[in-house]
Parts: structure tokens; C-alpha cells; sequence
């Protein structure tokens, strides 16, 4: 009987703590080193018109949304889990139309099998 031993490798906030009032994307970070990873938004004293995307490229310099979510609550959090990505780069962008507030965080989870 084989095991797979999954070690943590990752977790880094790619948006911490920062305003939904301003349309803006985090830092690229390279996910070749992993074997899958998540991706968890949490989202406090919201309200607005503000959409979060989880963007992918093989480049790193052009980008291809691979989730859109629109915030509808004032507190929340969604996450994503993704196995075997066949992009090197990951960004999140949120987009608001200028008159949301609140506060929302990003963080990435990566693991190697």
C-alpha cells in the first residue's frame, strides 16, 4: 500500500488586510514548485459593487481569468482548491467600482505531494 505525504510548502497573503475601494492586483507568485494549492478570501465590513478574480499565465505578463466572484455580504470568505495547474503564475485582482468599503485578505496555501 503506497502514502503520499503531503508537506506544506506555502502560505503567503497575497492581499492583507487592504481596502476594496480601489481597484488593484497582488504581486505574481510562481506555483511550479507545487503539486496543489488553495486560495482563500476573507472579506469584512463590505459593502459595494467589487468583483475578485483569481488570474493565471504562463508568463507571468499576460493574464487569463480563471475565477470571478462577486462580494455580496458584508463578512465572508470563499476558497478555492486547485490540483495539477499546468500555468507557472498566479495573481488575485479586485475590481470595485469606487464606492465600496471594507477590507478584504488573500491568501495562498501551496503544498507539494
Amino acid at each position: 500500500m503506497s502514502t503520499s505525504l503531503i508537506v506544506h510548502q506555502l502560505n503567503k497573503k497575497l492581499l492583507d488586510n487592504v481596502s476594496v475601494a480601489v481597484s488593484q492586483s497582488s504581486e505574481a507568485v510562481n506555483i511550479n514548485s507545487y503539486s496543489l494549492y488553495a486560495m482563500q478570501y476573507d472579506w469584512v465590513g463590505y459593502a459595494g459593487t467589487t468583483i475578485i478574480r483569481l488570474e493565471i499565465s504562463c508568463n507571468g505578463t499576460s493574464w487569463v481569468e480563471l475565477d470571478k466572484y462577486n462580494i455580496l455580504t458584508a463578512n465572508d470568505s470563499r476558497m478555492l482548491n486547485i490540483e495539477k495547474a499546468g500555468y507557472a503564475w498566479i495573481r488575485v485582482r479586485v475590481e470595485d467600482d469606487g464606492l465600496g468599503v471594507g477590507t478584504i485578505t488573500a491568501t495562498l496555501n501551496g503544498k507539494v505531494l
